[in-house]
Order: C-alpha cells, then structure tokens, then sequence
C-alpha cells in the first residue's frame, strides 16, 4: 500500500496533542480538550449549571419545587499561534517520501516540547493566576532561610481543599520555591505519595494533604507576558517572554474542575518536495488554538501566593 501523507499527518496530530497534554504542567486541567464542543472555529461551549439546594420534604405537600438550569456558554480561545518550517531534504539525509515525512514528525515533537508546551503553560497559569480574587492573593518572600514555608504552603492547601468539594487539588509551585521546600525537613514530614489523571495518563506526584505538588519552572510562573508576533523585526524569533517588572507566583492552589484549559491543534499541514515550487525542501505548518477559562463562581476557589 503506498504511502499517504495525509493520513499520517492526522493520525501524527492527535499523537501531538497527547504529548502536548502529557508534558504541560497544566495538563491536569486540559482533559477537554479532546473533546472539546465548538461552536465555531475558535469558540469552545462550557457547560455551566445552577441549582437549587434541598429544602423541607412535606408529607402532604411532597418536595419543595425547585431547579436545575443549564447553559453552555461561548469562550473565544484567546490565542491562535502558528509557524511554517521548511526542512531541506538533505538535512533529513534520506530521499524516501515516507522516512523524510516520519523524520519530520520527530523534529516537530522536538520543536512542540521545547517552544510549545512551556508557551501555552505560561499563558494559562498567568490566566488562572490573575484570574483568583484578590482576596486570595498574598503578597510574600520566602527564602532558603525561611522556616514557615511549609506551613504556609499547608495552610493554602487547606483553604482551596475546603472550597473543593471532595475534588482533587493541585498544588503548582515555582520551582525555586519547591527547592526550598523539599530542601525542608519539615516537609518530608507531610509528604505523601498519590496517583493522578493527566490526560490519558496516570501520573505519581508527590502530596501534602492529599494535594497534588507539581514543580513549575520559574519562567512559566510569572504574572504578565509578552507574546511575539514572529513577523516584525524586532519580535520575528517569535515565542514569549515576561513582561519586564511582572512579578512572579510562588503557587498557584486549586481544584481540579476550577480551570479548564483547552488547547488544540488545527494544523499539521507537510509539503513534500515533489509539490514544493520554492525549494527541494519538506515544509511543515503548525497551528495550535489555546486558553485557559476559569468562570467567575471559581475565582474564590483558586488560592496564589504572589512574591512580594
């Protein structure tokens, strides 16, 4: 059976979008998209429900009316990021159609995992962050010689586990905070061991309280970004970078169910060299939709401590 570079470019696309869910930290509330409903090419529906709570049963009136309203409201993915690359087919040594197409589809893993996934990372923990109520944002400093770390850690934990309802929690944590606490005795002394779902897998974190503990690199922690177009001169290497002065998260605590990340891959469109007019060269487009959405009833729910 020949070849067919369409049906291995889609079949390629899920695998990405699973590693892309797999390797983000933010994975953990990225389930839907996979099955994300949309209403047009970059607006997800999200399912909100409001209900009434019990009241007295009467013998002689029975049960106290009450309802369930539910609606699905429209988000517009805020970001919908791309880049074309062209590939000479001398640098992926080989003139077979079907190697070159598979050779590509490794660097492009490559390219995913090292500019993609800590992007969209970035993006959605400073929209979880920002999105908390200021009530829950706490101003403060720890450093190696801090002794309350953990406890400060655990008191937050507690505060986003009451307004939980029985869900898991999961507790993001700058990196350089998490050195300093599992460099604690005190934490060891907490710490337990647990499974969680990300995506299509199971993974083994760390716990206090029965919280999920995910280290986050620094550079994804921060509280504003800048985004490069990859056109202008000025911003043509593209990817993104904190916004000069933007503070940093020190954790960002909440339920599974408060954020929902969405983020989905539109296209992974290959021009073979055959079909190539410009150059004796594979092109490979990438087109990635994403956001982050956290409604306004669970901005309560989500508990960050800021660097003060």
């Amino acid at each position: 059976m020949a070849f067919n570079v369409q049906t291995y470019t889609e079949k390629f696309a899920k695998e990405l979008d699973e590693q892309h869910v797999k390797t983000m930290v933010t994975g953990y509330f990225a389930g839907g998209s996979f099955n994300a409903e949309f209403a047009t090419s970059d607006t997800v529906l999200v399912a909100e429900y409001d209900m009434s709570g019990l009241g007295d049963y009467s013998r002689e009136a029975g049960y106290p009316k009450g309802g369930i309203a539910m609606r699905k409201r429209a988000y517009t993915l805020p970001m919908e990021r791309g880049r074309q690359f062209s590939v000479d087919v001398r640098d992926l040594q080989t003139n077979d159609l079907k190697s070159g197409v598979k050779e590509l589809s490794k660097v492009m893993k490559t390219f995913q995992k090292r500019k993609v996934d800590q992007e969209v990372d970035a993006f959605n923990l400073c929209t979880i962050g920002n999105s908390a109520l200021a009530t829950n944002i706490k101003p403060e400093t720890f450093t190696e010689s801090s002794t309350n770390i953990v406890k400060r850690l655990i008191y937050d934990i507690d505060k986003a586990t009451d307004a939980a309802d029985g869900e898991e929690v999961i507790a993001l944590v700058n990196g350089n905070i998490h050195g300093h606490l599992t460099a604690s005795n005190e934490f060891y002394k907490y710490m337990d061991v647990a499974n969680f779902a990300k995506g299509k897998v199971n993974t083994e974190l760390k716990t206090i309280n029965e919280a999920g503990i995910v280290r986050v690199d620094g550079s994804r922690m921060r509280t504003a970004y800048n985004f490069f177009n990859g056109v202008d001169t000025e911003e043509k290497p593209g990817g993104f970078a904190p916004v000069k002065g933007s503070g940093s998260y020190n954790w960002i605590i909440l339920p599974r169910s408060a954020a929902q990340c969405i983020s989905v891959l539109q296209r992974t469109r290959v021009i073979t060299p055959e079909i190539n007019n410009d150059a004796d060269a594979y092109k490979q487009g990438y087109r990635r939709l994403y956001g982050a959405f956290v409604l306004a009833s669970d901005q309560e729910r989500i508990v960050v401590s800021q660097t003060a």
